[in-house]
């Protein structure tokens, strides 16, 4: 009986050693190499590597302007206003507005859903924190 009550209680330890509590995983899908061809200069599904800072940047100024400004709280923002108010002009910028929108679709957790359209386009952006 010591040996079964030292066993359980040897487990018991173990599983407290190891509890964690559950953190939501945020996705960031990183292009490898495999992914990328040398004909396909645009990627939808990944961020290729040299990319991504970009991608940050515009990302942090979407989150911003959705999370900071009253007209996005708890309302649809149109693409083309919010394309407009980031300054979204050259192919790269609109590139990585694209790539913004992935992840925002990708991580619901950040409070942000982004709408889609009849064509399977994004069409808007809501802001659905509470």
């Amino acid at each position: 009986i010591m040996l079964f009550a030292a066993l359980f209680f040897t487990f018991l330890g173990y599983q407290y050693i190891n509890l964690r509590a559950e953190q939501p995983q945020q996705r960031i899908p990183m292009c490898t190499a495999a992914s990328i061809t040398q004909e396909t200069e645009v990627v939808t599904n990944c961020i290729p590597g040299p990319q991504l800072k970009g991608t940050i940047q515009v990302l942090e100024k979407l989150l911003k302007a959705c999370k900071g400004s009253q007209s996005c709280k708890k309302q649809t923002l149109p693409i083309p206003e919010l394309r407009e108010a980031l300054d979204i002009k050259d192919e790269v910028q609109d590139r990585y507005f694209n790539y913004s929108l992935m992840l925002l679709k990708n991580n619901p957790d950040w409070n942000l859903k982004v709408l889609m359209d009849a064509n399977q386009e994004a069409s808007h952006v809501v802001n659905v924190e509470s």
